[in-house]
């Protein structure tokens, strides 16, 4: 990409160490714009610490400015600021928006009006990867993009359903785009960018995780969204520091009810009590933001599914909770013989499933 000098000034400034997005913001509506800082760097020395003041005057130097470029062309990734016209507008409404996205992808996607968030625990129950998968990829199914934060759990689950449904979706990081956390996602970053996603980042390309980055983050994935999905989460977790960012930006937010005994279902639980819309189907978000109109549903006739009495029994004692062979086994009274092979059935039927530890619930 080819940058205006005045842009390519506008990049320097923000990379310069101590330069916060609030300072940042500052010395461009103080100073008018990045050159001036460039020219004399003695016209920002009141507005900033010693330390910083030390670190823009280290790194006034054509070297480190050519070099920033270069990594840039480089890594096949895209600097722009916030006064440039690619900047996304939604970022705006925070006080502090990011001085300079770096991107890898589809800098357009970046514009869609049709985003949401889709945030969780790094640790999600089979309750929540199936709720993330099956909401993720009907939304996605409306030309939704989503856009989450590439970590473990919900956020590598909401990524990866929206792929399988061939949407696309914008992947924020918590690090350079040179430095990928975690390692083990590389792979599904070339993904995203290969099916027309983006990745995003405010920080260096070379910078690795910090421990302040990913609340950072959190809020830019807010500001690009129009709403946020909790899918699961302590009180205390990354999500709810995402949910209450978008909260702040008055961003519609979502929440996947759950059981009271349930810890991952705190958060949820919490905004739901505090306002949020609980989400019961993908199409409550799609309606709600009138993305997509729910599709008539089934009728009796269509869904009813032809038991026997025996596979009744077994169903019925699933219907409320999962339970192992041996407790089925000791309700039903049927031999082992007899119970595996209904078991098999229903699941080769599509009715029940069985889950780790031998146990069996409801499709």
């Amino acid at each position: 990409m080819e940058y205006e000098i005045k842009e390519q000034y506008r990049i320097w400034l923000s990379s310069v160490k101590g330069i916060t997005p609030k300072k940042y913001k500052f010395l461009m509506e103080t100073l008018g714009d990045a050159q001036p800082v460039w020219d004399d760097p003695e016209c920002a020395r009141e507005f900033l610490d010693e330390k910083t003041f030390k670190s823009l005057k280290q790194m006034r130097s054509e070297e480190v400015f050519f070099r920033l470029f270069y990594t840039l062309e480089k890594s096949g990734i895209t600097a722009i600021s916030c006064l440039h016209t690619d900047y996304p507008e939604t970022l705006l409404d925070l006080y502090d928006p990011p001085p300079v996205l770096y991107i890898r992808g589809n800098i357009e996607l970046l514009k869609e009006d049709r985003m949401l968030a889709v945030v969780g625990t790094r640790t999600p129950t089979y309750d929540g990867k199936k709720t993330t998968n099956e909401f993720v990829k009907t939304i996605a199914n409306e030309d939704v993009v989503i856009v989450s934060g590439l970590a473990r759990g919900i956020d590598t689950i909401a990524h990866e359903s929206t792929l399988q449904a061939g949407g696309r979706t914008i992947a924020v990081l918590g690090s350079g785009l040179n430095s990928m956390y975690p390692a083990e996602n590389i792979k599904l970053s070339e993904t995203i960018i290969e099916t027309g996603g983006a990745l995003v980042s405010e920080m260096l390309p070379d910078e690795g995780p910090q421990k302040w980055s990913f609340p950072m983050r959190n809020r830019i994935i807010a500001a690009l969204s129009k709403g946020v999905l909790i899918v699961e989460g302590k009180k205390t977790s990354g999500a709810m520091i995402t949910a209450a960012n978008a909260l702040d930006l008055s961003r519609d937010i979502y929440a996947i009810p759950g059981s009271i005994y349930a810890r991952l279902s705190e958060g949820p639980n919490h905004l739901i009590q505090n306002g949020a819309f609980p989400a019961l189907s993908p199409w409550d978000i799609l309606e709600a933001e009138r993305w997509g109109a729910r599709p008539e549903e089934k009728t009796k006739d269509q869904k009813k599914i032809t038991l026997n009495e025996n596979e009744q029994k077994v169903v019925h004692l699933l219907e409320n909770q999962p339970r192992t062979f041996d407790e089925i086994s000791k309700q039903t009274q049927f031999s082992s013989s007899e119970l595996n092979s209904l078991l098999t059935m229903l699941v080769l039927r599509g009715i029940i499933i069985k889950t780790p530890g031998n146990s069996y619930r409801m499709q």
